[in-house]
């Protein structure tokens, strides 16, 4: 499909009332079909975006990650914790690592279909900004050093990794420096389209208001049955969960959602086992 810039359709709809005879007394927002697709660094709201894989300004190049011919990193920001004690939700430290190229850990989530957990960055400090989210929907924000992806060393074979004993592998990863890796390592290049902000504008993963509607709504659909092992849950309901294949709880396309009952969400997530 090819996205039209700056499409006017107030002028096209004009016509069409003029034709229809509709008194323009009638339009309440004049404005509406006013778009723009014109996408600028500066005009991100806060800073950063969530990349999906059909995205054309994403690229791999020489198994690095380009956003509009920009190197960048890629982290999960958001983790779910229902369930968890403030205190914890609060102390949250990420285990989850930053990527630098196109490695094993990438192209699995891209094959399994959760991709879209990625968020893009271009900070250059070690430090990004995480999110745990607890129940009902609330969020606890830090930032924190993440370490970067041994996979990523390896696919890269940044400063020898691949072929370097143990000891040598635990030393360039403890060692590791994204303002090295941009500045020294890649010496021909320089971040002269450095966008003046990062990860921070990305939507928040969390469920939108009319999630329970949707979830009732997609069970319903399935006659409250497992799409994966056929269990019939219609006499209880809650034994039925709705499960976000890519990840991404604002994405609410029924292609992107699936009935499961608690057995087989338990082996989407076994980190959450108590939760379900």
């Amino acid at each position: 499909m090819t996205l039209l810039r700056n499409i006017n359709f107030s002028d096209i709809f004009s016509d069409i009332r003029d034709n229809m005879n509709i008194d323009n007394k009638l339009i309440v927002d004049k404005n509406f079909g006013k778009f723009s697709f014109n996408t600028d660094w500066e005009t991100i709201e806060i800073s950063g975006i969530t990349i999906t894989p059909s995205d054309k300004n994403f690229r791999v190049e020489n198994n690095e990650l380009y956003f509009k011919n920009t190197k960048v990193l890629l982290y999960i920001r958001d983790q779910a914790m229902y369930g968890q004690p403030e205190d914890i939700l609060k102390n949250y430290k990420s285990g989850y690592k930053f990527h630098l190229s196109w490695c094993k850990t990438l192209q699995s989530m891209f094959n399994s279909g959760k991709y879209e957990k990625y968020v893009v960055s271009t900070r250059q400090d070690d430090v990004l900004l995480v999110r745990a989210i607890g129940s009902n929907n609330k969020v606890y924000e830090s930032e924190q050093k993440l370490h970067v992806c041994r996979y990523c060393l390896s696919t890269l074979n940044y400063k020898g990794y691949r072929y370097a004993t143990k000891a040598q592998k635990d030393k360039i990863y403890n060692e590791f420096s994204l303002k090295e890796f941009f500045n020294v390592q890649n010496s021909d290049y320089s971040f002269h389209d450095m966008p003046k902000h990062d990860e921070y504008s990305a939507k928040t993963n969390i469920y939108p208001d009319n999630w329970e509607h949707v979830s009732e709504l997609h069970r319903k659909l399935c006659h409250y049955r497992c799409e994966r092992c056929g269990k019939n849950c219609s006499h209880d309901h809650k034994l039925l969960h709705v499960h976000h294949i890519n990840g991404n709880k604002q994405d609410l396309r029924q292609t992107n959602l699936i009935a499961l009952c608690r057995e087989c969400h338990i082996a989407e997530h076994p980190h959450m086992r108590n939760l379900y």
